[in-house]
């Protein structure tokens, strides 16, 4: 979670953006700017509430999984996430 600034018509506009990160990543490869997914953003919704849908999302998707297309194997597969939150530096955690 994190509080940007949104620059439109020379005005601040305050908005909440949350970013997601694969836990299971090395340290070395989350570190770079790539391997951080843009997930949700709002200029009115609070952090709890951005937070709260995406946790949501994320135990909806662990209980029925998603359906993808494997182009290494050339099949579908089921991918099923883990939630897995850790506290960052940011206070709003």
């Amino acid at each position: 979670m994190d509080d940007v600034l949104g620059n439109i018509s020379k005005q601040w506009n305050k908005h909440h953006v949350v970013y997601m990160s694969n836990a299971s990543m090395p340290r070395e490869m989350l570190e770079k700017e790539f391997c951080v997914r843009f997930v949700s953003s709002s200029p009115h919704a609070a952090p709890l509430e951005l937070i709260h849908g995406v946790k949501e999302s994320i135990e909806k998707a662990a209980s029925n999984g998603i359906i993808a297309w494997d182009c290494k194997l050339h099949h579908e597969v089921m991918l099923i996430p883990y939630k897995l939150f850790l506290a960052g530096d940011n206070p709003m955690q």
